[in-house]
């Protein structure tokens, strides 16, 4: 591990040089696995925030003055970092000695819990460990409709079966307070009991958090709904995500971050501008796929017994259920819903696979996202598109242009004419 006062003198160097990019990536290589968290958080900030700076430098969207406010501004937060871990990172042993005592966490006793009921148990266990053994906050990315909600499901109930209750959970789906903050506190004052005050900002309700003896587990669903997007309520700020990265270095909070893909390749928009890419410093989970045998027993969980031995009995209708299943990236929830379509024996008087095809339908119909959602989608991605290259874009040239992406032909058609 490279000691502080060489790396303090190398960082100085890259800043004089004026090599912003290399500077940052010194820095988080510094700090990567050092105890202190929040100065690898202040330098993951850094990193989005220069990102974005630097892609409008290099295509030429900015005029020399702006960029020298940026190489300024970028300037100025590796000064304020290097003082504080000048200040902070304390090479002699003992540095630690002086911080207050804090009452022994209680822990989940892993030796006994089981995950067998769950929909993907190694799994299960493996972030179950993450969280309140290593003390590691994740992204868990994948789809929506994957299971990634059943993940702490899964998790609470095997903590009920050996009586460990010494945690507490707040739920926050985000889908329904990207342009609500306000409605988001008061979702939280309302899972924390209802009582006492109600805070006008969200780190009020976790001030006094770590002098508390018990868990605290965030999870955070759709939390990509405030990510890319220009429009959201204006409190969803850098602040916000600030907070939530201080919150997660607590001894007694995990966070639990749902989005489709990884957050960090997502931007956090200020005032209808890109400003940098999340900088949550979470460890990256994708939702695995299930596999047959997770399959098989989640429908023996969920169908009738007379139904769930009809169709390992019948190989072939069976392959077809489970190939519908599969073919679908939204696995957990296509099984959820062919297992109540079986259950209550809809269609019976169809063929198997004339049933599967009408349920098939029924699914896109009731899964379908509305056509007026889809526009304000698609004027949201054209506004953020606009946001973060500077070029104004109109619908119709965006769609042509996604339109052409998968493999060219659109635009070498339209070359040719």
């Amino acid at each position: 591990m490279e000691d502080k006062r060489t790396f303090i003198t190398h960082l100085e160097q890259l800043i004089q040089q004026k090599q912003m990019g290399k500077a940052i990536e010194s820095t988080l290589d510094f700090l990567d696995l050092r105890p202190e968290t929040y100065l690898r958080d202040a330098a993951m900030k850094l990193s989005g925030r220069w990102g974005v700076m630097n892609d409008a430098i290099e295509d030429k969207l900015v005029d020399t003055a702006t960029e020298q406010a940026y190489f300024q501004e970028i300037k100025s937060s590796l000064d304020h970092l290097k003082d504080l871990i000048n200040q902070e990172i304390q090479e002699e042993q003992g540095a630690q000695a002086n911080l207050p005592t804090l009452p022994k966490l209680p822990q989940p006793d892993f030796t006994k819990l089981l995950f067998d009921h769950s929909l993907r148990p190694a799994f299960t266990e493996k972030i179950a460990k993450t969280l309140f053994l290593q003390r590691t906050s994740v992204n868990l990315y994948g789809e929506d409709g994957t299971g990634k909600r059943r993940v702490f499901v899964d998790m609470q109930k095997a903590f009920r079966n050996v009586g460990f209750d010494e945690y507490t959970p707040i739920v926050i789906d985000f889908k329904n307070f990207a342009y609500k903050y306000a409605g988001m506190l008061r979702e939280i004052h309302h899972q924390l009991g209802g009582q006492g005050e109600m805070f006008a900002h969200f780190s009020d309700f976790f001030k006094e958090i770590e002098q508390q003896n018990r868990w605290y587990v965030l999870v955070l669903e759709h939390f990509d709904t405030i990510l890319d997007n220009p429009k959201i309520d204006p409190y969803f700020n850098p602040q916000f995500f600030d907070d939530l990265n201080y919150l997660k270095n607590k001894r007694n909070v995990a966070l639990v971050v749902h989005t489709q893909q990884p957050h960090r390749g997502s931007f956090v928009f200020v005032e209808g501008k890109a400003y940098s890419n999340s900088w949550l410093n979470l460890k990256m989970e994708p939702m695995p796929p299930l596999t047959d045998i997770q399959v098989q027993l989640e429908l023996r969980k969920r169908l009738s017994d007379d139904y769930f031995t009809w169709l390992y009995a019948n190989p072939h209708e069976r392959s077809q259920v489970e190939r519908k299943i599969q073919e679908t990236p939204h696995t957990y929830q296509m099984l959820c819903f062919l297992a109540e379509q079986l259950n209550s024996r809809a269609d019976e008087e169809l063929r198997f696979d004339k049933r599967l095809d009408k349920w098939q339908k029924r699914y896109d119909l009731e899964t379908k996202t509305s056509a007026l959602k889809k526009a304000e989608n698609a004027k949201n991605k054209a506004t953020m598109w606009s946001a973060v290259t500077g070029i104004k874009v109109s619908l119709k040239d965006l769609t042509s242009l996604w339109k052409s992406k998968p493999n060219g032909k659109k635009a070498e058609e339209n070359k040719k004419k």
